[in-house]
């Protein structure tokens, strides 16, 4: 599937109340089988392509705090006040990220 990655805020209920910025990939490609064995081959994009790499990441281990962007890391009524009505450029310029 095509290249790119995108970054946007992202929040789990595994670190409640808080939320940063994460780049993840625009587009993924999901192989796999189904619990039967049937084949599955999925294009993802977006939103679901997103969700699926953060869910796949809590299978390995993995938070998005493993992935955030530090600087970017804030309580969930902070960057909402503050940071989500401004773009992601703005808002990395501003702290640096």
């Amino acid at each position: 599937v095509g290249s790119g990655s995108a970054t946007f805020f992202e929040g789990c209920l595994s670190v409640p109340h808080y939320m940063a910025l994460v780049e993840r990939a625009v587009n993924v490609r999901v192989t796999g089988v189904t619990e039967k064995g049937e084949p599955v081959d999925l294009a993802l994009s977006g939103w679901p392509a997103r969700i699926f790499q953060h869910e796949v990441d809590h299978l390995d281990g993995m938070l998005y705090v493993d992935r955030m962007l530090t600087r970017t890391f804030g309580e969930n009524a902070e960057v909402q006040s503050r940071w989500l009505a401004m773009p992601i450029s703005e808002v990395k310029e501003k702290l640096e990220a």
